[in-house]
């Protein structure tokens, strides 16, 4: 491996010669900002490659590994770490990751999460030590620079709320790391968190912290993290640390496909020499390349369904269908076009594989006719206009009213639930214009939808004599103003978010205020955690897109 500096200052570019089992070798270039998975089946020497790639040059200090066989356990005994001890560590782990027993062994293991939380508390000291500098008539820039530099600890946070996890980390008065529920005051030992938390942090923390020109080199992150966790967080992740190189050895498709602009280095197999891997079977993918279809397939196994839904991966819809669907592949794609372009691509080469496609999108007010015809080729619409009609439905309120009035004690769960839609129905009412907005958007789209209906094919216009093409349309804005008063009146807040896109509004805001939670945000991914774990609830959600969860569960 070669790079175009030999100095310890963070890299530009990096570059590998890794050998090919034809004898050439095959050159990677990556630079600040790239990111490069490599996919492959079990046995085809994945993780013997993340190894090769370390550098053995002792000066080389700017690599970092997060191993899938990494002890994620934390004992409260390591957590004490000075800065001396800290440091000693680091310079054991350089050395150690040149080991060819690297791959499988972790040498400090039971001081992983120390040490990730040592230097997150030492950055955020930090951090606060420059803002405190400033004299009182710096305060202009000390503003400025709080906004520049975010506290590691609201990072950290803002991260595994990405990746739909209900807890995060906090420093006490007293220095120590504390965790705590979103929804509740209480803090609680960080050692106490689950193991999809610990290591969802562990991995924060560490990627949070590296310096600027860090590689950073993850080994089947999927071992330790749910895929409805995965994919949104590590997207987010990602996209936090734009100075550094990531290269990710993983099973799960879903994370290639959620970065687009990321390349993938495809591995079949591995040769052996003297007991070590020598060379490999591979071939590198620039962006925007699917993955080859005998690489997906050795890979996916059974898992012979996948859904595309709407969206980014940081967005609402893959967090809730993720939770609503977990035997099953989920991928955000986009647009509606983009979603129905997948499933199409899909299922137009079934004959080289044994995946079957299925496609969600939002109604955005489409035509009767319209639903049947994608929903025969496998897209299906929302009975509602968008995912928010799932997350703030009647069924949501519920359940997290019910989870609320227990976590806190405070009040009856139906009067909390009570409160939060008078609250919203109040913010509806208060907003001026908001009737007429929410009428014009729900108009524009059934308008746009009755014209796609209406453009004729090609072969109608070849046969028209005439010069102009005529469409005509009523408008239907009268008619969607006075059913969104008419609901409003009678307050019926599931009849409007289930029509009008009231994510326009500040009604959400005031249903997780009236809930108690700090912000829509919380209460969405709170939303998220409780469809995991109450089967009645995620019952409830999919009977509001019926068709789709028919055509999921019926055989292939």
């Amino acid at each position: 491996m070669s790079s175009d500096s030999n100095s310890c200052e963070p890299q530009n570019t990096e570059t590998w010669e890794i050998p090919h089992i034809s004898g050439r070798s095959l050159p990677i270039n990556l630079q600040a900002n790239d990111c490069l998975f490599i996919v492959g089946p079990n046995g085809a020497g994945k993780s013997a490659l993340i190894q090769y790639l370390v550098p053995k040059e002792e000066e080389r200090s700017n690599f970092r590994r997060i191993s899938a066989h990494r002890y994620s356990a934390i004992d409260p005994a390591t957590l004490d770490v000075s800065a001396q001890r800290r440091e000693d560590i680091g310079q054991q782990n350089i050395e150690h990751e040149r080991y060819p027993d690297a791959q499988w062994r972790d040498y400090n293991s039971h001081f992983l999460a120390a040490t990730a939380l040592f230097d997150l508390v030492a950055k955020e000291s930090s951090r606060a030590r420059t803002l405190a500098g400033y004299l009182p008539h710096e305060l202009e820039e000390a503003a400025r620079q709080a906004l520049k530099t975010r506290a590691p600890f609201g990072q950290l946070n803002e991260l595994l709320s990405h990746g739909t996890l209900s807890i995060t980390l906090e420093l006490s008065v007293k220095g120590l790391v504390q965790a705590k529920q979103r929804a509740s005051r209480d803090t609680y030992n960080v050692a106490q968190m689950s193991d999809g938390e610990r290591n969802a942090a562990i991995i924060g923390a560490t990627v949070l912290t590296v310096d600027p020109g860090t590689v950073l080199l993850i080994d089947e992150p999927e071992r330790h993290l749910h895929r409805s966790i995965i994919v949104p967080f590590l997207s987010a992740l990602f996209a936090q640390r734009s100075d550094c190189i990531f290269i990710v050895s993983t099973h799960e498709l879903a994370l290639p496909a959620a970065i687009p602009e990321a390349k993938v280095l495809t591995v079949r197999s591995c040769a052996w020499t003297n007991n070590q891997v020598s060379a490999w079977d591979i071939d590198l993918l620039e962006p925007n390349v699917g993955i080859p279809e005998d690489v997906r397939l050795s890979i996916l196994g059974s898992r012979q369904k996948i859904l595309f839904v709407e969206g980014e991966p940081t967005g609402l819809d893959l967090p809730i269908y993720h939770a609503l669907f977990p035997g099953i592949s989920v991928e955000a794609r986009g647009s509606r076009d983009d979603v129905i372009r997948a499933v199409k691509g899909v299922r137009g080469s079934q004959e080289l594989h044994h995946v079957e496609a299925f496609g969600l999108i939002d109604n955005d007010g489409m035509g009767e006719d319209n639903i049947a015809s994608l929903s025969e080729d496998g897209v299906f619409a929302l009975d509602d206009y968008s995912v928010e009609s799932l997350y703030y439905s009647n069924a949501s309120l519920d359940a997290l009213a019910r989870r609320q009035a227990e976590t806190l004690g405070e009040e009856d769960p139906q009067n909390l639930k009570c409160s939060a839609l008078q609250a919203a129905l109040c913010e509806l009412r208060r907003e001026n214009g908001l009737a007429q907005k929410m009428a014009a958007k729900r108009s524009v789209l059934s308008v746009r939808n009755k014209i796609e209906s209406q453009i004729p094919g090609r072969e109608a216009i070849q046969c028209n004599e005439h010069p102009t093409i005529e469409v005509s349309i009523e408008s239907p804005y009268q008619e969607e103003l006075s059913k969104f008063k008419r609901h409003l009146d009678a307050s019926e807040f599931d009849e409007l978010v289930a029509r009008y896109p009231l994510r326009h509004s500040h009604a959400f805001d005031a249903i997780a205020r009236k809930l108690k939670f700090r912000s829509k945000a919380d209460y969405q991914s709170a939303l998220v955690t409780r469809i995991q774990s109450c089967d009645s609830l995620a019952e409830k959600l999919r009977g509001r897109i019926g068709k789709l969860t028919c055509a999921l569960r019926d055989p292939l």
